[in-house]
C-alpha cells in the first residue's frame, strides 16, 4: 500500500491526504530513517516505516473488532426473536369443535432392511473379468487344487465366452389400471403360427403403482437360429390374482422378422371389467373351450383349459404336478406354466408364503417383495396405521363433478409445505372423503374456479368433518385490490 501511494503524483498525494488515512500516514514517512534513528525522541520528526505499518495493523484490528461486535449482537437478537414464517395462533378455528382432542399423529416407523455382507475380496485381474464379454466369469472347482473358469451368459448372449448374440424379442411394457387395489399376474408368451410357445415371462403388477412402472424383458426363440418360414407374435394374458380369474388378452405382431433383434414397446390399458365371451367368433374351439377376442385388435383366439393347447385347443399338453388352486395356462418343455394365487409362488405354485397373515385391516399380501395391498385409509409396512380422515359435505350448493383440495402444513421452523389431492364425484353425491397421510393445518377447496376455506386448525386431529358453503368462499383478487394494483407486473 505504501508503494502504491508513492507511485501517485505529488498533487494526487496532497489531495488524498485530506480524505484517506493511509495517504495521511504515508505522507508523514521519514525522509531518511538512518539520520532520524540517531536523534533522541524529542528531536525526531515524522514516522518510520515500521511505525506506519504498526498504525495500519491497528486500523485493521480495530475495524475487525467493530464488525465482530456488530455480528455478535445480530446473532443474539435473532436468537431471542426468531423468524416466524407463518402462525395460526390468532386464527379462528374452522370447523369449530367444542372438545378438541390433541392427539399425536403417529406417522409410523420406517423400516429399513440393513444387510451386512462379509465378502473376501480377491485381486482384480481385468483379463479374467472381461473374458466373458457381457456374462459373468465364475471359478469352477474341479477337485483338490484344480480350478477352471466358466462363463454364465445373460439371456441375450450365448457361447463359450458369451461372444454370440441370441435372436430375441425385447419388450418394454407399461400398464394403465383403473382399479387402485387389484393385483394382476401378467403372462407374456412368444408364439408361432401353430400357437407353440417358444418362451414366456411372468410378472406381478400392483395397480397402486399406476403408470410409473415399466417392465423390460427378453423373449427367446426356441430354435437357434429362428425359423424364418414361421410368423411370430406376442400373446399377453392378464389374470386377477385376488379371485384367480382370467381378465383380458392382447396381441402384438412382430414386424421385420429378418432382423435378429426386434424391439417392441406397448402400453396396455387394463379394462374396468374382465373381457366376456364374444359370440360373433367364427372359430370352432374344441373341448368346451372359449372363443375370445383380443382387446387391441379384431382377431379372435381360443382360450384353452387345462391340458389343452393349440389354435383350436386340440393339442394335449402336460399340465401335471401343479397346485390345484392355481391356473395352468399351458406347458413348455414338459413343464407347466401356472398362474399362482397371492399366498403361493414358484413355477408350479407349490411353494407357500409364510407371511400370508401378516397384513392387517383386510390387507392382501403379494409376493412382490412381500408387500401389502390395503384400503386407502391405512398405511405402514403392514398397513397397521390409519390415515387422517377428512369428510367434506356440500351445503346449499349444486354438487360439483369434481373437487380439488390444497392442503397446507404450517411450521415455525420452515416455509409452509403443501399437497394437492383430487377426486371425482358421482351424480347426486353430497359428500366426499379424503384420507391424508401427513398431519395438516389448513385446507382450501377449488370448485368451478372458486376457492373455499374448509379447514383451519392449530392442532391436527385424526378425524375432521367440514362443510363447503357460500360463506366460506374466498374473495376474488380483483375485489381485494384496485384496478391500479391489478395492472402492475407480477414480482413472482
Amino acid at each position: 500500500m505504501m508503494d502504491n501511494e508513492f507511485d501517485q503524483s505529488k498533487e494526487s498525494r496532497i489531495q488524498r491526504k485530506r480524505t484517506s488515512l493511509i495517504a495521511s500516514l504515508v505522507a508523514s514517512l521519514q525522509k531518511d530513517e538512518h539520520i532520524e534513528a540517531k536523534k533522541n525522541e524529542q528531536e525526531k520528526t515524522d514516522l518510520s516505516r515500521n511505525e506506519i505499518l504498526h498504525e495500519m495493523f491497528l486500523f485493521l484490528v480495530a475495524g475487525f473488532e467493530t464488525g465482530a461486535t456488530s455480528l455478535a449482537w445480530f446473532i443474539h437478537l435473532v436468537r431471542i426473536n426468531p423468524v416466524v414464517y407463518f402462525s395460526l395462533k390468532t386464527s379462528t378455528i374452522y370447523p369449530p369443535s367444542a372438545n378438541i382432542t390433541v392427539d399425536q399423529i403417529d406417522n409410523g416407523p420406517i423400516e429399513q432392511d440393513i444387510i451386512t455382507h462379509n465378502i473376501k475380496t480377491r485381486s482384480y485381474n481385468p483379463k479374467v473379468a472381461l473374458r466373458c464379454n457381457r456374462g459373468m466369469n465364475a471359478r469352477l472347482w474341479l477337485g483338490g487344487k484344480k480350478y477352471n473358469y466358466r462363463c454364465f451368459c445373460p439371456p441375450s448372449y450365448y457361447g463359450k465366452l458369451c461372444q454370440y448374440q441370441n435372436q430375441r424379442v425385447s419388450l418394454t411394457l407399461r400398464l394403465l389400471p383403473i382399479d387402485r387395489y387389484s393385483i394382476y399376474e401378467i403372462v407374456v408368451k412368444l408364439i408361432d403360427d401353430n400357437y407353440e410357445i417358444n418362451s414366456y415371462q411372468k410378472f406381478v403388477f400392483l395397480s397402486s403403482w399406476g403408470c410409473s412402472m415399466k417392465f423390460n424383458t427378453y423373449l427367446l426363440y426356441s430354435t437357434r437360429p429362428k425359423d424364418i418360414s414361421k410368423n411370430y407374435s406376442l400373446h399377453i394374458d392378464v389374470f386377477d390374482k385376488t379371485n384367480m380369474k382370467y381378465y383380458a388378452s392382447w396381441y402384438l405382431t412382430i414386424p421385420f422378422l429378418f432382423l435378429p433383434i426386434n424391439r417392441l414397446v406397448a402400453q396396455l390399458n387394463i379394462p374396468y371389467r374382465q373381457v366376456e365371451i364374444d359370440h360373433s367368433c367364427n372359430l370352432k374351439c374344441r373341448n368346451n373351450d372359449r372363443c375370445m377376442k383380443y382387446v387391441n385388435t379384431e382377431i379372435f383366439f381360443c382360450q384353452c383349459h387345462d391340458n389343452w393347447s393349440g389354435t383350436l385347443c386340440d393339442i394335449p399338453t402336460n399340465c401335471a404336478d401343479y397346485s390345484t388352486d392355481s391356473i395352468c395356462i399351458g406347458s413348455m418343455n414338459n413343464q407347466s406354466i401356472c398362474v399362482c394365487p397371492n399366498n403361493k409362488f414358484g413355477p408350479r405354485c407349490l411353494l407357500t408364503s409364510c407371511l400370508s397373515n401378516t397384513c392387517q385391516n383386510n390387507g392382501r399380501l403379494t409376493k412382490k417383495k412381500f408387500s401389502c395391498i390395503c384400503p386407502n385409509e391405512f398405511y405402514g409396512t403392514k398397513y397397521e396405521y390409519r390415515k387422517i380422515r377428512l369428510d367434506i359435505s356440500f351445503e346449499k350448493m349444486a354438487n360439483p363433478s369434481h373437487i380439488l383440495i390444497y392442503i397446507g402444513i404450517i411450521s415455525n421452523d420452515s416455509y409452509p409445505k403443501h399437497m394437492v389431492m383430487f377426486q371425482k364425484l358421482k351424480h347426486k353425491q353430497h359428500s366426499v372423503t379424503f384420507h391424508i397421510l401427513e398431519a395438516f393445518h389448513i385446507v382450501f377447496a377449488k370448485i368451478n374456479h372458486n376457492y373455499f376455506l374448509i379447514v383451519l386448525q392449530q392442532y391436527p386431529r385424526h378425524f375432521i368433518s367440514t362443510l363447503i358453503s357460500s360463506n366460506r368462499q374466498c374473495a376474488p383478487i380483483n375485489e381485494l385490490f384496485t384496478s391500479t394494483v391489478m395492472t402492475m407486473a407480477y414480482i413472482q
